[in-house]
């Protein structure tokens, strides 16, 4: 932190910067995140979906191109959101941790899994509206007769708060914290750790504010390869105890542990990285898009005041 900022300036900065590293992710991201969803949520007994592929050349068919920016508005509003509050929360992590000083690794990754429970509370109902929104084609897929229950994200909204009250929106919480605690620890972790393998031996931890655009591209790209592909199972668990009828009666599973079973006796542990693919593809683009957004724009504001 230099001279100049203090820490409500500091969070100003991570707010503002946050906010276009979730504009980033989403834009590049959101038609690889409808894939994995869709893959993730078909029945295992009678798939709608062979693959990536299929699942592409069917969304265009049925829908358009359109079809992959289903949902778009609540994860775009919820992904600023929740890159505001991700960076706002790590970087005071790191300042109550390394007191102003650059973080071991160790204290990063803590850094880091600090900032997975606080961002909980944020994705969670994001996440649930997103989900609710995307399942609905392949519902009707499997049933000619099924008839959409949301129309929007304000519709899903409404129709999940009257149903559950304003708790209902966090349907999933406890996986999601979980999945979140675990895998920021990673991000944060990883995105360190590739940008101190490039530094010379001799060189210092404060030289990283020197490289160039593509390092933090492939940077935040490791993050993010690193964050899905360790907790992408936690994440089949999370999307299905999401997709799940808002009518809690209605629901198949009764928790996270019914659900893992269930899913495990359905395919075995093959059963738990469908539609892997496309999550790694957007998880790498979208996260490298999330970074050079994030860092260009607080380097702008750095040089601005």
């Amino acid at each position: 932190m230099s001279k100049r900022d203090s820490p409500a300036r500091l969070m100003a900065k991570d707010l503002i910067a946050g906010c276009f590293g979730g504009i980033g992710i989403v834009a590049v991201g959101h038609p690889f995140d409808t894939i994995k969803v869709r893959l993730q949520t078909q029945s295992a007994t009678n798939p709608l979906y062979t693959g990536m592929t299929d699942c592409i050349k069917k969304t265009v068919k049925w829908e358009g191109l359109g079809g992959f920016y289903k949902g778009f508005m609540s994860p775009l509003w919820g992904n600023m959101i929740f890159n505001a509050v991700q960076f706002i929360v790590y970087g005071q992590a790191k300042e109550a941790i390394g007191h102003g000083e650059i973080l071991s690794l160790p204290n990063t990754f803590l850094a880091g899994a600090i900032t997975g429970v606080a961002v909980t509370f944020v994705e969670t109902p994001m996440d649930l509206f997103k989900s609710q929104l995307q399942v609905q084609i392949i519902r009707a897929k499997d049933n000619p007769e099924y008839k959409a229950q949301f129309t929007s994200v304000s519709g899903a909204i409404k129709q999940i708060i009257k149903t559950n009250g304003i708790f209902g929106c966090w349907q999933g919480f406890c996986t999601t914290l979980i999945r979140d605690t675990i895998g920021v620890s990673l991000y944060f972790g990883f995105y360190e750790i590739y940008r101190r393998a490039l530094l010379k031996k001799d060189q210092p931890l404060t030289d990283m504010e020197k490289q160039g655009t593509f390092t933090k591209f492939m940077a935040g790209g490791v993050a993010g390869v690193a964050y899905w592909g360790c907790i992408y199972p936690l994440d089949i668990v999370k999307s299905s105890l999401q997709v799940e009828p808002i009518v809690k009666s209605e629901r198949q599973y009764k928790g996270f542990m019914s659900c893992a079973k269930a899913i495990y006796k359905k395919g075995g542990v093959k059963a738990f990285f469908p539609g892997f693919a496309p999550c790694i593809i957007r998880a790498f683009i979208g996260n490298a898009a999330c970074f050079v957004c994030y860092e260009q724009s607080k380097a702008i504001m750095n040089k601005l005041f």
